[in-house]
């Protein structure tokens, strides 16, 4: 595995022990509530010539259904602090967007938030 991979997966990894449903990778079917752990802008910003280093932000997308508002956005709020309360440390937050709506998901209607991090990785 390559350190971006390395990291996301401890990202993965820690979620899931705090038993959540956590995914390193948009599923197919995606069933809430879940965490997904992808890529976030700017991906990369390299600090050196050489061996592989970089700053690299995760966006860490948290899904719940959208059954009723209220239902919803209170699941949302709780999935948001477990996800905080999980990263380890090593990942800094740097922001939490704002609830979205989506319509399009396999399982119906969700309510997501990103929570944006950032954490420097190199290889060995």
């Amino acid at each position: 595995m390559t350190a971006l991979a390395d990291a996301r997966e401890l990202l993965v990894d820690a979620y899931t022990d705090a038993n959540l449903v956590a995914y390193g990778y948009t599923p197919a079917t995606l069933v809430p509530p879940a965490v997904i752990v992808g890529y976030g802008s700017p991906w990369l910003e390299p600090n050196r010539v050489g061996p592989f280093s970089a700053k690299v932000t995760y966006t860490v997308t948290a899904t719940v259904a959208a059954i009723d508002a209220a239902t919803a956005i209170a699941a949302l709020e709780d999935l948001v602090v477990a996800i905080i309360a999980a990263t380890p440390s090593g990942f800094h937050i740097t922001s939490v967007d704002p609830p979205r709506s989506d319509g399009t998901t396999s399982q119906g209607a969700t309510l997501e938030a990103d929570v944006t991090l950032t954490a420097q990785v190199k290889e060995s």
